[in-house]
Protein backbone atom coordinates (compact mmCIF):
# COMPACT_ATOMS: atom_id res chain seq x y z
CA UNK A 1 0.00 0.00 0.00
CA UNK A 2 1.45 3.05 -1.22
CA UNK A 3 1.57 6.45 1.94
CA UNK A 4 -0.64 8.61 -0.34
CA UNK A 5 -3.37 5.91 -0.78
CA UNK A 6 -3.53 5.49 3.00
CA UNK A 7 -3.56 9.27 3.86
CA UNK A 8 -6.33 9.20 1.63
CA UNK A 9 -8.04 6.69 3.18
CA UNK A 10 -7.50 8.56 6.48
CA UNK A 11 -8.51 11.59 5.16
CA UNK A 12 -12.22 10.34 4.19
CA UNK A 13 -11.82 9.90 0.43
CA UNK A 14 -9.27 12.66 0.09
CA UNK A 15 -11.21 15.42 0.79
CA UNK A 16 -8.66 18.29 1.74
CA UNK A 17 -10.88 20.17 4.49
CA UNK A 18 -10.40 17.37 7.03
CA UNK A 19 -8.12 17.92 10.30
CA UNK A 20 -5.81 15.47 11.39
CA UNK A 21 -6.72 14.04 14.84
CA UNK A 22 -4.73 11.82 17.52
CA UNK A 23 -6.96 9.11 16.37
CA UNK A 24 -5.30 9.23 12.90
CA UNK A 25 -2.06 10.27 13.59
CA UNK A 26 -1.24 6.90 15.46
CA UNK A 27 -2.65 4.54 12.62
CA UNK A 28 -0.59 7.06 9.93
CA UNK A 29 2.62 6.45 12.73
CA UNK A 30 1.97 2.53 12.93
CA UNK A 31 1.95 2.12 9.20
CA UNK A 32 5.29 4.33 8.80
CA UNK A 33 7.15 2.73 11.46
CA UNK A 34 6.37 -0.65 9.82
CA UNK A 35 7.01 0.63 6.36
CA UNK A 36 10.83 2.50 7.59
CA UNK A 37 11.83 0.15 10.05
CA UNK A 38 12.29 0.85 13.44
CA UNK A 39 16.76 1.57 13.63
CA UNK A 40 15.31 4.65 10.94
CA UNK A 41 12.53 5.98 12.17
CA UNK A 42 11.89 7.20 15.87
CA UNK A 43 8.56 7.79 17.44
CA UNK A 44 7.82 11.20 18.07
CA UNK A 45 7.25 11.77 22.23
CA UNK A 46 4.04 13.59 21.13
CA UNK A 47 2.54 10.20 20.00
CA UNK A 48 2.79 9.15 23.62
CA UNK A 49 0.53 11.60 25.01
CA UNK A 50 -2.42 10.40 22.75
CA UNK A 51 -1.93 6.64 24.06
CA UNK A 52 -3.81 6.12 27.41
CA UNK A 53 -1.54 5.13 30.17
CA UNK A 54 -2.38 1.64 30.60
CA UNK A 55 -0.69 1.21 26.85
CA UNK A 56 2.33 3.50 27.32
CA UNK A 57 3.96 1.00 30.39
CA UNK A 58 3.78 -2.44 30.96
CA UNK A 59 1.86 -3.84 33.39
CA UNK A 60 4.80 -5.13 35.67
CA UNK A 61 6.35 -1.94 35.52
CA UNK A 62 3.25 -0.01 36.75
CA UNK A 63 2.21 -2.72 39.24
CA UNK A 64 5.99 -1.97 40.68
CA UNK A 65 5.39 1.77 40.82
CA UNK A 66 2.19 1.28 42.88
CA UNK A 67 3.42 -0.98 45.08
CA UNK A 68 6.50 1.39 45.76
CA UNK A 69 3.86 4.31 46.27
CA UNK A 70 1.79 2.51 48.69
CA UNK A 71 4.82 1.57 51.14
CA UNK A 72 6.13 5.32 50.87
CA UNK A 73 2.69 7.27 50.62
CA UNK A 74 -0.24 4.49 52.75
CA UNK A 75 -2.19 6.94 53.26
CA UNK A 76 -2.20 8.39 49.59
CA UNK A 77 -4.19 6.98 46.65
CA UNK A 78 -2.56 6.57 43.53
CA UNK A 79 -4.44 8.22 40.74
CA UNK A 80 -4.24 8.40 36.86
CA UNK A 81 -6.70 11.27 35.37
CA UNK A 82 -6.93 11.26 31.67
CA UNK A 83 -9.12 13.23 29.38
CA UNK A 84 -11.95 11.33 27.77
CA UNK A 85 -10.80 10.75 24.20
CA UNK A 86 -13.26 12.91 22.26
CA UNK A 87 -13.21 15.87 24.46
CA UNK A 88 -12.97 19.30 22.73
CA UNK A 89 -14.29 21.46 25.21
CA UNK A 90 -11.51 20.98 28.38
CA UNK A 91 -8.04 21.28 28.39
CA UNK A 92 -5.94 18.75 28.87
CA UNK A 93 -4.03 18.41 32.17
CA UNK A 94 0.35 18.80 32.05
CA UNK A 95 0.45 15.66 34.40
CA UNK A 96 -1.92 12.39 34.29
CA UNK A 97 -0.59 11.05 37.95
CA UNK A 98 -2.26 12.21 41.52
CA UNK A 99 -1.25 11.22 44.94
CA UNK A 100 -4.32 11.55 46.63
CA UNK A 101 -5.13 12.11 50.00
CA UNK A 102 -7.36 9.07 51.38
CA UNK A 103 -9.89 11.36 53.40
CA UNK A 104 -10.27 13.54 50.31
CA UNK A 105 -13.66 13.84 48.78
CA UNK A 106 -14.23 13.32 44.64
CA UNK A 107 -15.72 16.86 45.27
CA UNK A 108 -12.90 18.12 47.11
CA UNK A 109 -10.48 16.49 44.02
CA UNK A 110 -12.88 17.58 41.01
CA UNK A 111 -12.51 21.01 42.94
CA UNK A 112 -8.96 20.83 42.76
CA UNK A 113 -8.56 19.40 38.94
CA UNK A 114 -10.54 22.36 37.73
CA UNK A 115 -8.65 24.99 39.25
CA UNK A 116 -5.62 23.55 38.01
CA UNK A 117 -7.29 23.85 34.51
CA UNK A 118 -8.73 26.71 34.95
CA UNK A 119 -12.23 26.70 33.97
CA UNK A 120 -15.25 28.48 35.22
CA UNK A 121 -17.92 27.19 37.41
CA UNK A 122 -20.36 26.86 34.60
CA UNK A 123 -17.84 24.68 32.63
CA UNK A 124 -19.43 21.38 32.87
CA UNK A 125 -16.96 18.97 34.15
CA UNK A 126 -17.17 15.17 34.99
CA UNK A 127 -15.13 11.98 36.32
CA UNK A 128 -15.84 9.03 35.25
CA UNK A 129 -14.15 5.44 36.59
CA UNK A 130 -14.62 1.95 35.91
CA UNK A 131 -13.16 2.41 31.94
CA UNK A 132 -15.27 5.35 31.12
CA UNK A 133 -18.66 3.28 32.78
CA UNK A 134 -19.42 5.34 36.11
CA UNK A 135 -20.18 8.63 36.98
CA UNK A 136 -18.53 8.87 41.03
CA UNK A 137 -20.74 9.84 43.64
CA UNK A 138 -19.61 13.18 44.49
CA UNK A 139 -19.77 12.67 47.98
CA UNK A 140 -17.50 9.78 48.26
CA UNK A 141 -13.84 9.68 49.41
CA UNK A 142 -11.34 8.66 47.42
CA UNK A 143 -10.50 5.86 49.73
CA UNK A 144 -13.94 4.09 49.24
CA UNK A 145 -13.66 4.54 45.22
CA UNK A 146 -10.22 3.26 45.41
CA UNK A 147 -11.62 0.52 47.33
CA UNK A 148 -14.49 -0.46 44.75
CA UNK A 149 -12.87 0.92 41.26
CA UNK A 150 -9.03 0.46 41.57
CA UNK A 151 -7.21 -1.76 38.52
CA UNK A 152 -5.50 -4.47 39.13
CA UNK A 153 -2.24 -3.28 38.43
CA UNK A 154 -3.29 -1.13 41.71
CA UNK A 155 -3.86 2.26 39.97
CA UNK A 156 -7.59 4.23 40.31
CA UNK A 157 -7.90 5.10 36.30
CA UNK A 158 -10.39 8.08 36.03
CA UNK A 159 -11.43 10.18 33.16
CA UNK A 160 -12.61 13.56 33.01
CA UNK A 161 -14.98 14.98 30.49
CA UNK A 162 -17.91 17.67 29.49
CA UNK A 163 -21.19 17.17 28.71
CA UNK A 164 -20.34 16.28 25.23
CA UNK A 165 -20.20 12.72 25.96
CA UNK A 166 -23.76 12.03 26.61
CA UNK A 167 -25.06 12.76 23.42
Amino acid sequence: MRIESYLNSCRGGGSGNRTWSGSRLLPLFVFLHDQLGKSSFPPPSRMDSFLPFKHRKPFASRKNEVAAIRIKFPGKVPVILERYSKEKMLPALNKIKFLVPQELTVGQFVTIIRNRMSIGSTQAFHVLVNGNRSLVNMSSTMAEVYATHHDEDGFLYMTYASQEMFG
